[in-house]
C-alpha cells in the first residue's frame, strides 16, 4: 500500500475585527414584571442581548462582558470565540443581589419572576450603579489599546459599547461622565433600554 505522510503548516491571516464591549445591568430593579408578558426586565434584558448576538454572529467581532448591580463584574474578557462567548451571556446571572437565596421562602421564590437558579449573591449589592461599570470599561479599552498596539498587526479600528439596562440608576451625573470619556474616545455607545413596566 502506497504510505500516508501527514502534513502540516501554521498559516497566518490577518482578521479585522470590530472591538465590543457588553455590560448588563442585573440589579434589584430588572427584576421588577411586565404585566403584559409576565416577564422580567432581566429576562427580556437576556433575551434581546441573545438576540444580538445572533444578529452578530460570523461577523469577527472581539467581545467582552460585563454585568453590573452596585459594582462591575467581568464575566469575560475580549474573545473572538462567539460559541464560548454566547455560553457566557447564556449563563450569567439575571440578577445579583445582597440577600442570600436560601433568605427567601420558598413560597417567595414560587412567585418571584427571576428563578433562583439565576439569581446570584454578593455582599452589597441589589442597586443600580452605573459609573462604576463604565469606568471599568474605559479602563479595559485603555489597557487593551496598549497591548494592542504592541502587534505588528495593530489597526485602528471601531470600537463600540452595547448597555442593556432599565436605566433606573442612582448616580446619573457620574455615569455621564464616563460616558463623555467613551465618546471622546470615539467609543459608539447603543442602549437597549428596558423601559417602565406596563
Amino acid at each position: 500500500a502506497n504510505p500516508f505522510l501527514a502534513a502540516t503548516r501554521d498559516e497566518k491571516k490577518y482578521v479585522e475585527t470590530r472591538v465590543r464591549v457588553d455590560i448588563r445591568d442585573v440589579s434589584g430593579s430588572m427584576g421588577a414584571v411586565f404585566t403584559v408578558t409576565n416577564k422580567s426586565k432581566a429576562e427580556i434584558a437576556v433575551n434581546a442581548h441573545l438576540e444580538f448576538l445572533k444578529m452578530r454572529a460570523s461577523k469577527g467581532d472581539r467581545t467582552s462582558f460585563w454585568l453590573f448591580s452596585n459594582n462591575p463584574y467581568l464575566v469575560q474578557s475580549f474573545t473572538v470565540d462567539e460559541e464560548v462567548y454566547y455560553q457566557q451571556v447564556y449563563d450569567a446571572p439575571w440578577e445579583i443581589g445582597g440577600m442570600t437565596p436560601d433568605g427567601y421562602s420558598p413560597e417567595y421564590w414560587a412567585t418571584y419572576p427571576i428563578p433562583k437558579s439565576r439569581y446570584a449573591f454578593a455582599v452589597g449589592e441589589g442597586g443600580t450603579v452605573m459609573s462604576t461599570a463604565l469606568r471599568a470599561v474605559v479602563n479595559q479599552f485603555q489597557e487593551d489599546d496598549k497591548r494592542q498596539k504592541s502587534s505588528p498587526f495593530y489597526r485602528v479600528v471601531g470600537r463600540s459599547v452595547l448597555i442593556l439596562t432599565d436605566s433606573e440608576i442612582s448616580d446619573f451625573e457620574k455615569a455621564k461622565h464616563y460616558v463623555d470619556e467613551l465618546r471622546k474616545k470615539r467609543v459608539v455607545i447603543y442602549v437597549i433600554l428596558i423601559g417602565s413596566v406596563a
